[in-house]
């Protein structure tokens, strides 16, 4: 490694956009600035300069595992969503996706029938969690209580943000395994764009600690059982710094909250991919690396072919994550995206613009009435 930095010098950013109005054949580089995402706010190059401070590097490496006995430096959750009605069935499909390799499953139903759904999973050794209304969420986590196991999940509660305050207070205030099993899951279900769902789950935050604390909940009760839900986009880059700018925004309002205790990579971040079928492995396969290497904890990789019958795209989808860990080896690198001007300079961006729009809603009236507006 001795003399490599002298032979590969910095360039500066006038040098950078020599070589780029040299190969692209133009004089007037401000005109391909990417006006697709958000105009003007990616540049044509990058260089040392455009890292405006070093704030941001406190926040390289944080989802990274370190001296506590974890042999990988990188881990994440695939977790397969199964959705039925049929108790039988959706415990066939669990335990098929699990001897599969799945490393937690996900129902979307409405049951009470969890004895038999539950049957043969060994809740110490996977993920469960449930996409359901209120009544539902309090029925499966009091059955995985009964069973007098480790467990360890979350639930995914339908409107949470609308939900009875003194009912999800009690919910949270009878978890048994807070951090482990999350209760409050910030999703945002509306059509927006990739940068107003990112406001929205802030704000969304905000509302929700504001009314559990009402409740007299403490502060650290509330946000060891935050997990926030991201739909991925196509924008393979774009994607990476959305997510570590959620993170690193979410910690910045927890201290805002006095949580001095609380680190950027206690939030629990779960991606889900959105997929069309023309184009549905490939997309599956690029916003899965997105997620990856963005940080989150939790990859949901849905069916190419979501609805069919056949097993087969499930399989292909949960093997993505498989492929991404055993072959491609992304859990062996703590943090691939630390230390690049483009991308942490993107990053920075983005935490400057969504954290305007977050004091725009907050002195607005909240996210309820963000939301009440955005619906005319």
């Amino acid at each position: 490694m001795e003399g490599l930095f002298e032979e590969f010098p910095a360039l500066s950013r006038a040098q950078w956009e020599a070589k780029v109005r040299k190969d692209l054949k133009t004089e007037d580089v401000s005109g391909i600035q990417d006006q697709l995402l958000f105009p003007g706010l990616i540049q044509p190059a990058y260089c040392d300069k455009d890292l405006r401070s070093d704030r941001l590097k406190q926040y390289r490496n944080i989802t990274a595992h370190g001296d506590d006995g974890w042999q990988v430096a990188r881990y994440w959750a695939n977790v397969q969503r199964i959705r039925g009605k049929d108790p039988q069935k959706l415990n066939e499909q669990a335990l098929e996706a699990l001897n599969g390799g799945a490393d937690g499953i996900e129902w979307v139903t409405k049951t009470e029938a969890w004895s038999t759904v539950l049957s043969g999973i060994s809740l110490p050794h996977c993920l469960v969690a449930l996409d359901s209304d209120l009544a539902n969420c309090e029925i499966f986590l009091g059955k995985l209580v009964e069973r007098g196991e480790d467990f360890q999940g979350y639930l995914v509660i339908d409107e949470l943000i609308n939900c009875d305050t003194a009912s999800l207070a009690d919910l949270v205030r009878h978890n048994p395994r807070n951090e482990q099993f999350r209760c409050l899951s910030l999703r945002e279900n509306s059509n927006c764009d990739s940068m107003q769902e990112i406001s929205y789950l802030l704000t969304q935050a905000v509302a929700m600690l504001n009314a559990l604390m009402d409740e007299g909940c403490p502060l650290e009760l509330i946000t060891s059982n935050f997990q926030v839900q991201v739909t991925l986009g196509d924008h393979y880059l774009w994607e990476m710094c959305r997510l570590r700018a959620l993170r690193i925004l979410f910690h910045q309002i927890m201290l805002q909250y006095g949580h001095s205790n609380y680190r950027a990579s206690d939030l629990m971040i779960r991606a889900q991919t959105k997929v069309s079928p023309e184009l549905g492995m490939l997309q599956n396969t690029t916003q899965a690396m997105s997620a990856i290497l963005g940080g989150c904890n939790i990859l949901c990789t849905m069916p190419h072919e979501e609805g069919s019958t056949s097993n087969m795209s499930a399989r292909v989808a949960r093997n993505v994550s498989h492929i991404l860990r055993e072959e491609s080896h992304f859990h062996q690198v703590a943090d691939p995206i630390a230390g690049s001007y483009y991308l942490e300079s993107l990053v920075e961006q983005m935490c400057r613009h969504l954290w305007t729009n977050v004091q725009k809603i907050e002195s607005s009236g909240g996210y309820r009435h963000a939301k009440q507006v955005a619906h005319g």
